[in-house]
């Protein structure tokens, strides 16, 4: 977890990336069920 608190450009956009993802799948299988 330190690697992306480091403030690491990529591991900020990659953390964005997975949690965006995460989001936008729980929004999808609440949407269809």
């Amino acid at each position: 977890m330190s690697e992306v608190l480091s403030g690491s450009m990529d591991g900020i956009i990659l953390g964005t990336l997975v949690c965006g993802t995460a989001v936008a799948f729980f929004l999808f299988v609440g949407g269809v069920i």
